[in-house]
């Protein structure tokens, strides 16, 4: 939590927030290793998507911090990086509450339409975020994703606040 606050209150932390990614990779690979059948079934056919984050808070941080997470993630798990969603819509999350997030999360994101063709359906997705307040970006990532049909999503995040998330 400490290191999430670091870098999402000050630019220049990019390599603290690689460097949270690559411990969230070691913490992947020593819980769900014995959730698959074999060993080569968790190493292939995942792939991992950042929920980008707002552009604002990009250009003042210099990174995006999702993004930064799963690359660390993708150091340690040789799992691909794919980032088929930009982020369209809305603005900055922080300060509102649960329904005005559920509410401006509704058209936040588009997949691009060249991810649609060359999506392989048997993937298992990992979507990436920084932190989780309401749930309300991530399921909005998440639906969009369903539409591709991939084997499986699932949420990867470094930080969750301490509230109760619906």
């Amino acid at each position: 939590a400490e290191i999430l606050r670091s870098w999402k209150s000050a630019p220049g932390n990019e390599a603290s927030c690689l460097n949270a990614g690559r411990l969230l990779g070691e913490m992947l690979l020593s819980r769900c290793v014995d959730r698959f059948s074999a060993e080569s079934e968790f190493f292939s056919g995942n792939a991992l998507v950042p929920v980008p984050g707002w552009w604002a808070r990009r250009i003042k941080r210099g990174f995006d911090p999702a993004l930064r997470l799963a690359e660390g993630i993708s150091e340690i798990l040789g799992w691909p990086v794919w980032s088929p969603l930009p982020r369209v819509h809305g603005g900055r999350m922080a300060g509102k509450k649960r329904p005005q997030r559920r509410h401006a999360s509704r058209r936040l994101f588009r997949v691009h339409s060249d991810s649609r063709r060359k999506f392989n359906m048997k993937l298992n997705l990992w979507v990436v975020d920084d932190l989780l307040a309401s749930g309300s970006t991530s399921a909005a990532a998440s639906r969009l994703l369903r539409q591709l049909r991939p084997h499986r999503i699932d949420l990867v995040v470094a930080n969750v606040r301490n509230e109760t998330v619906r």
